[in-house]
């Protein structure tokens, strides 16, 4: 694929003769996998660096427990932003039926 040609794809290999073998003519013990021919009979080996427990259910549990702590002080601020730096900015989705699901350790401004 080249610029001059609008990087539209140009055949630039074909069988010499112009035939292509049918299914009959190819034997029963050619190796026809890409993956075989193109690393010469070896499979490609996966990465040495995985983590074991990858893909394990326990793994899965502890990487949905920490995205939810890892968001915590980001939906902190955006409680903030939206409702203002007071006391009750922050606070449950249950706060309209129970109005003492507020934040607890809020640092309340002393007046001067």
């Amino acid at each position: 694929m080249r610029p001059e040609e609008d990087y539209y794809p140009r055949l630039v290999a074909s069988p010499s003769d112009g035939k292509v073998r049918t299914q009959a003519e190819i034997e029963h013990n050619e190796v026809l996998d890409f993956k075989m021919m193109s690393y010469e009979g070896h499979l490609p080996m996966e990465r040495k660096n995985r983590n074991p427990f990858e893909g394990h259910i326990t793994w899965d549990l502890r990487q949905r427990r920490g995205w939810a702590r890892e968001a915590h002080e980001k939906v902190r601020r955006r409680m903030r932003v939206e409702n203002g730096d007071v006391y009750g900015a922050v606070r449950s989705h249950l706060y309209e039926k129970y109005p003492e699901c507020v934040e607890s350790r809020f640092p309340m401004k002393e007046a001067s």
